[in-house]
């Protein structure tokens, strides 16, 4: 049980998730501990209606290749000390270094 509210509620400060516990605890309609989704409705009011914005984060295209994922296959066996996996890589594709 304490792994749910810790699963459920870590996306949220400490200081966050101790005023919304203010919160349940002096609203006198509640009479038991908060569950996690007590506590989500406090802390993650429902959205409105009207508002039709995305609230999918925005799209900055994608990240740069690393440098090392432009490098053959055999250059990257040779980097780590497999220079017979290397030579034997070469050969399965023509002599060449797949690119």
């Amino acid at each position: 049980m304490v792994l749910d509210f810790l699963e459920d509620l870590a996306p949220f400060t400490i200081a966050e998730i101790e005023v919304a516990i203010r919160n349940y605890r002096r609203d006198p309609k509640n009479k038991f501990f908060p569950t996690p989704a007590q506590l989500l409705a406090i802390l993650r009011p429902p959205a409105d209606p009207s508002d039709k914005r995305s609230r999918l984060p925005v799209f900055h295209g994608y990240p740069e290749p690393a440098r090392s994922a432009t490098r053959s296959v055999a250059q990257v066996l040779r980097d780590h000390g497999y220079e017979t996996q290397a030579q034997a890589w070469e050969g399965r594709v023509g002599g060449k270094a797949a690119e």
